[in-house]
């Protein structure tokens, strides 16, 4: 006879998931994007043609940021947030202080550009 065959098994739901894991694991609230003059100028002239995607990924990152295409995360301890915005391209973001979920877009580039590799 198997001794594990004995065990009882038991499978335990939490009502809270954030009662069993640390909230700072919890992304931040995106209530609602910025974009600082340089960003758009820079995505009006040379990154013209990925607009329409920029607009789609604010949209996505605002309704859920913890779709797992955006990848959005902190970005080396700098108070910027980096979101994949395509294969080749990021934008990096940093919340703005004293504001619950108000987001300023502040660069955006190819990983290469924004030290992504």
């Amino acid at each position: 006879m198997n001794p594990l065959a004995c065990c009882p098994e038991y499978f335990v739901r939490p009502a809270i998931l954030t009662n069993w894991i640390n909230p700072a694991w919890k992304l931040p609230e995106v209530c609602n994007i910025t974009e600082a003059q340089a960003f758009t100028d820079l995505l009006t002239s040379k990154y013209a043609s990925l607009q329409s995607r920029w607009q789609e990924t604010k949209r996505k990152l605002i309704a859920n940021p913890a779709l797992p295409g955006l990848e959005f995360k902190r970005w080396n301890n700098t108070g910027y947030w980096s979101i994949r915005v395509n294969d080749n391209f990021r934008v990096h973001l940093r919340p703005v202080e004293k504001s619950l979920g108000t987001w300023i877009a502040e660069e955006f580039g190819d990983h290469k550009s924004m030290g992504h590799g």
